[in-house]
C-alpha cells in the first residue's frame, strides 16, 4: 500500500494499483506520519516515508565555487570560502538551485527553509544585504538587513517596493550573523523569531518563484548556504527488525519478528514510527494487514475527534477476496468507497 501526499491531493494505491487519485484536502498536508488500527489488530513492516519531489537539500560553504548558483546581477565570486558580491549598486542577486511552486502535480518544491550566514563591510541604513525568495525577474521578495539592526520584509513589483514588516535584530558592521528564512514565511535571526508568517510576501498566500541572496548598496558577502524541505529533515525508513517500540499515541503495540504490531483492539491505535517527521509532501509504503493513514494534525498525547482537523485520513481495509479502500474526514463524513478486485490488482509502477 502507498499513499502520496503532494501539494494538498492525496493518492492511496494497493499493489501498484491506484484506488483514489488527487483527492483533495483543503490546505496543505502537515503533522505527523503514523500508523493505525480501528477496531482489530493488524501487522505492519517496511514503513517507508521519503522527501516529496523537488530540489535536492544542499548546503553550500563555499570552500571553492558555488555550483547552480546564477548571478542575476551584481559581482558574484568565491574567494577565501565566502560567496561575495563585489559591486556596490542598486541591486545584486544571485539565485540558488531552488525553484518553488505550490501548483499542484508541479515536480517544484512547495515547501523549504534555507539559511545563510551573512556579512555586512558597510554602517549605512541604505547597505543591505539580505534574501530574495518568490523571485520572478520583475517581481520578487526580500529580507533584508541594515547595519543599523533593523530589517525589513519587502514585496517588489515592477520596482516598486513595498514594505510587509519591520523587525530589529541585533546586527552591525563587520559582524557575521545567521538568518533562516521558511517558506510561511517566518525568519529567525541567530537563532530568534523576528518575522512570523508574513503571507502577503507570498504570492497567492504560497512560495512561487526562485531563492537567492540579494544585497543593495553593499558588497555583503555569505557562506554556509543550507536548503532543506521544510517539513522532512531526512527520508525515514523503519523495517522493524528489532526495538524499541515506536512512539504511540494511543492503543498497545509491539515489536516482534520484523513487524510492528497492533495488539489490542479499540477504537483507534496510532504508533508513531518516525515521530520526528511531518508531512508537507511525502510518500508513504507499507506492507499492512490493516490500515494506514497520514493524518494532517496529530495531537502528541490524545487522540479526540479531531485529530485529523478537517484534513482527509487515508486508510484501506483488506478483506480476502476484494480490496475496500475508504478515505474518511475524522470528523465523520466520507467518501464514497471504491471496490476493486484483488485479482485485478497488478504490480504496477511504484510512485
Amino acid at each position: 500500500m502507498a499513499i502520496k501526499s503532494d501539494h494538498g491531493s492525496n493518492t492511496l494505491s494497493i499493489n501498484g494499483l491506484p484506488v483514489f487519485s488527487d483527492v483533495r484536502q483543503p490546505e496543505l498536508t502537515g503533522g505527523q506520519v503514523g500508523l493505525v488500527t480501528h477496531s482489530v489488530v493488524g501487522q505492519f513492516d517496511k514503513m517507508l516515508t521519503t522527501t516529496p519531489i523537488g530540489d535536492q537539500p544542499f548546503k553550500d560553504d563555499f570552500t571553492s565555487d558555488a555550483p547552480g548558483w546564477t548571478s542575476q546581477s551584481g559581482q558574484w565570486n568565491v574567494a577565501n570560502g565566502t560567496y561575495n558580491n563585489g559591486a556596490v549598486q542598486q541591486t545584486s542577486i544571485t539565485l540558488a538551485p531552488i525553484h518553488t511552486d505550490h501548483q499542484v502535480q508541479s515536480d517544484r518544491t512547495s515547501s523549504f527553509t534555507v539559511r545563510a550566514r551573512m556579512v555586512n563591510p558597510y554602517a549605512n541604513a541604505g547597505n543591505l544585504v539580505g534574501l530574495v525568495f518568490n523571485y520572478g525577474a520583475a517581481s520578487y521578495s526580500e529580507v533584508v538587513f541594515s547595519p543599523t539592526g533593523v530589517a525589513k520584509m519587502n514585496r517588489v513589483t515592477n520596482g516598486t517596493v513595498q514594505t510587509l514588516a519591520t523587525a530589529t535584530y541585533n546586527g552591525r558592521r563587520n559582524v557575521w550573523f545567521d538568518v533562516t528564512l521558511d517558506s510561511t514565511p517566518s525568519v529567525w535571526v541567530d537563532g530568534e523569531k523576528i518575522f512570523d508568517h508574513v503571507t502577503a510576501a507570498n504570492p497567492d498566500s504560497a512560495p512561487a518563484g526562485d531563492v537567492g541572496l540579494i544585497t543593495h548598496w553593499a558588497p555583503g558577502r555569505f557562506d554556509d548556504v543550507w536548503f532543506d524541505h521544510g517539513v522532512f529533515r531526512s527520508s525515514c525508513s523503519e523495517s522493524f527488525a528489532s526495538g524499541p517500540v515506536p512512539e504511540t499515541v494511543s492503543g498497545t503495540w509491539t515489536v516482534n519478528a520484523g513487524t510492528l504490531n497492533a495488539t489490542s483492539v479499540n477504537a483507534g491505535s496510532i504508533a508513531l514510527p518516525c515521530a520526528s517527521r511531518s508531512a508537507s509532501g511525502l510518500l508513504c509504503r507499507a506492507i499492512a494487514t490493516t490500515e494506514l493513514v497520514v493524518p494532517r494534525s496529530m495531537p502528541t498525547a490524545r487522540v479526540s475527534s479531531d485529530a485529523c482537523g478537517r484534513g482527509v485520513c487515508p486508510g484501506s481495509w483488506i478483506s480476502s477476496r476484494l480490496i475496500v479502500a475508504q478515505l474518511r474526514d475524522w470528523s465523520g463524513e466520507r467518501v464514497p468507497r471504491q471496490r476493486i478486485s484483488r485479482d485485478s490488482a497488478g504490480a504496477g509502477p511504484p510512485f
